[in-house]
């Protein structure tokens, strides 16, 4: 039973911010019980007009939450598409709205709990409230939870059910926001034409006005300024719904079921990007496990910063479709390509960690990911035979990447936060390449000056890692395409971000190779083109999986070896001048790298490079790294990499050839293709890691008589 308390003495002790009232209803989802409104909120000159206060009350979330302060878990929204909003979603409402066909579907927006600016994870406890009259003599009752909101049915004054489905909601920002989970573009129009017409973009989300202001301005002026504006303005209204959650179960995470309920309603929507779908899905190990990491990189004590990591950027479609490797050059990483290393180390599988001659490629297969995830993670140590949650019985044998017990969540977490977790981070913290980088970008963005709007706008576009950046991008290209050059501080800002490149490229190359001449700033360009590819990424985290399983290191002793390992490589790499910092490169004599794509199986050969380096920089004084075992992965990679130019000049030759004189010269010409190949690899050993011909002879004769070449190995197919 709900505690109860006079309705009279809470109206004259709290007074309520906000009120909408609209058609109630209920649902049931995945987030479970769910009460809602529907109501409409419009557009006025009148600032406190009820419409117009609720439109200025639907917030995009980024002007909600502190990005600074919070982590993955709690972001519920895609970015806003400022271009978008701009120049397709305004127009559409301010030209239409005189012609009446104007219509959005329903914005849904749920009443969540806050303190200020940070998200809480529950409401305070829901209490009833006795029959309350309001000044219309109409009867309410329901419940209120603290200061942050009361919510009210419409009854009879004797308290029964009225003949009329209608409830009230008030709410104060200080406990509750209203958080858009679907439709947060069309709430964006509304908010940006309110806060024009009525000169109020100062109280919230000044930054974004130079999207809006001066095009809106425009679009009002042709139709007929002020006048037009008095006649047709209060025309322009939209349904929303208003939903709240379930409180009487103290437990509930309330940002969690809105969460849930994002999933549900854009399911069958346009699909999110898949860097939306890792930082919402709580049903995905691997992805639960890649967020974690991204939470660990945005703490204080990460040093590797957020900004080198592009976390958030659209899905397919109108040119926008992500590539292989980060697009902004101040990322040298992606959230797949972060995603793709959790996978490798956590999930293998065993045939690709355990067998280094077996190419990664094909579909994967998730039994024997899932078989390896429960070794990794040394499930058999922690978690019991068999475990009932919530109705269902889970065994140790059968969990999987998306069946487990929530209730376990936290163990899961722990077990590869203190192994591959904390790995991966000493590698993005440490490892030269990935440091040299940070340094530089955090050197940029400590001069970066931002007196100017357009200098703002750039800086936060490359500092947060937000849409900013693709909105700044999509509209440049609009003006650009429509002949005002320069007209817009949008477009002067996207100029900035260009020009900033170059002082950037200048920073890494002195942070990298300790100069800053024309040669060096192409040299290091050069390296990191390929080095934050997917490829050479995902072929280093498959190297330090196959190393740790190899020597038999588990849970918290990996880190305590990666950190070896790291130390061994960068050693080399800075060994004699810093002659291996540019190995990977292509466009070098004698180069090492001669792969043509940078696409998923590549990273195979790429794990061989990483031994080849690995092996070069072991001395004496390393401990938990065996020469022995970091030459033998070293050399079996290498002969599968060998097998690869083989077929590859093979391949040339083939092309160069009539069908007629491929047949007739086939042993001959693949006789060719061995001989220059094997001393191509010689000659690229020789220059970059001093192995002699005689070395390279002996391991040469002891592979081939193993006649142990093999064609691609692939998955079998079973979808994630």
């Amino acid at each position: 039973m709900k505690d109860t308390i006079l309705g009279n003495f809470e109206k004259t002790n709290t007074k309520w911010e906000h009120n909408i009232v609209g058609t109630k209803g209920t649902f049931w989802s995945s987030a479970g019980k769910i009460e809602y409104i529907m109501t409409s909120a419009g557009l006025s000159m009148d600032e406190h007009e009820t419409s117009e206060k609720l439109t200025r009350q639907l917030y995009p979330v980024r002007e909600i939450l502190d990005f600074d302060k919070m982590d993955f878990d709690q972001l519920l929204q895609r970015d806003l598409d400022d271009h978008r909003v701009a120049t397709e979603l305004i127009p559409y409402l301010l030209e239409n709205s005189h012609r009446g066909l104007s219509f959005f579907p329903p914005i849904v927006a749920a009443l969540l709990p806050f303190r200020k600016t940070t998200p809480k994870e529950a409401f305070e406890k829901e209490i009833s409230t006795d029959i309350e009259s309001d000044e219309d003599g109409l009867s309410w009752k329901g419940t209120i939870s603290g200061k942050a909101y009361k919510y009210q049915d419409l009854v009879t004054p004797q308290g029964g059910a009225a003949p009329f489905p209608i409830s009230k909601i008030s709410w104060n920002e200080g406990g509750a926001r209203l958080v858009v989970l679907d439709g947060q573009h069309r709430a964006m129009a509304m908010l940006a034409i309110a806060r024009t017409i009525t000169g109020s973009w100062q109280d919230s989300g000044e930054k974004y006005k130079y999207f809006y202001e001066s095009r809106i301005n425009k679009i009002i002026d042709e139709l007929g300024g002020e006048a037009w504006l008095e006649e047709n303005i209060s025309k322009i209204e939209f349904p929303v719904c208003i939903i709240k959650f379930n409180s009487e179960n103290e437990l509930i995470d309330q940002h969690e079921s809105a969460r849930k309920l994002f999933v549900d309603v854009n399911q069958n929507a346009r699909r999110p990007s898949e860097s939306r779908i890792i930082l919402l899905s709580d049903n995905d190990l691997l992805n639960i496990f890649t967020r974690k990491t991204l939470n660990e990189i945005r703490t204080p004590r990460c040093s590797f910063p957020i900004s080198a990591v592009e976390y958030d950027y659209p899905g397919s479609g109108a040119g926008k479709v992500q590539s292989s490797k980060p697009i902004k050059w101040s990322s040298i990483i992606n959230i797949e390509m972060l995603r793709a290393a959790v996978l490798r180390t956590v999930f293998g599988p065993s045939k690709f960690i355990d067998s280094v001659r077996n190419k990664v490629n094909g579909k994967p297969n998730w039994t024997d990911k899932n078989k390896y995830m429960r070794e990794t993670l040394r499930l058999n140590e922690w978690f019991p035979r068999s475990l009932e949650h919530e109705g269902s019985v889970f065994e140790r044998n059968k969990i999987k990447k998306d069946y487990f017990p929530k209730s376990k969540i936290d163990e899961f977490i722990e077990q590869y936060q203190k192994s591959w977790g904390e790995s991966i981070l000493i590698v993005l913290e440490n490892f030269i390449p990935f440091k040299a980088h940070s340094v530089a970008l955090e050197k940029l963005l400590a001069d970066w000056g931002t007196i100017e709007v357009y200098a703002s706008l750039a800086k936060e576009a490359i500092s947060q890692g937000q849409g900013m950046y693709w909105t700044l991008k999509d509209s440049y290209q609009h003006w650009k395409d429509n002949g005002a050059k320069g007209s817009d501080d949008t477009y002067r800002a996207w100029e900035a971000i260009n020009f900033k490149k170059k002082d950037f490229d200048k920073l890494l190359a002195e942070e990298y190779l300790g100069k800053t001449s024309d040669k060096a700033i192409s040299d290091t360009k050069n390296f990191y083109e390929i080095f934050n590819t997917y490829a050479s990424f995902v072929g280093l985290f498959l190297a330090f999986s196959s190393l740790a399983r190899k020597h038999g290191y588990q849970g918290e002793q990996i880190p305590k070896f990666i950190s070896e390992v790291i130390s061994v490589m960068n050693q080399a790499l800075l060994a004699k001048n810093n002659k291996l910092s540019l190995f990977i490169n292509r466009d070098i004599e004698e180069p090492l790298n001669r792969i043509k794509g940078m696409d998923t199986p590549d990273s195979t050969y790429f794990r061989y490079f990483w031994l080849e380096l690995i092996n070069y920089g072991i001395d004496k004084d390393a401990v938990l790294i065996q020469k022995e075992i970091v030459n033998e992965l070293t050399s079996e990679t290498r002969f599968l990499y060998f097998n690869y130019l083989k077929m590859q000049y093979i391949s040339s030759l083939k092309s160069e050839k009539s069908t007629k004189e491929w047949n007739d010269n086939k042993e001959d010409l693949e006789e060719l293709a061995l001989k220059s190949s094997k001393e191509r690899i010689s000659r690229s050993l020789k220059k970059w890691f001093n192995l002699n011909k005689h070395d390279f002879d002996i391991w040469y004769q002891k592979y081939t008589s193993q006649q142990v070449i093999q064609d691609e190995i692939d998955e079998n197919s079973e979808e994630v």
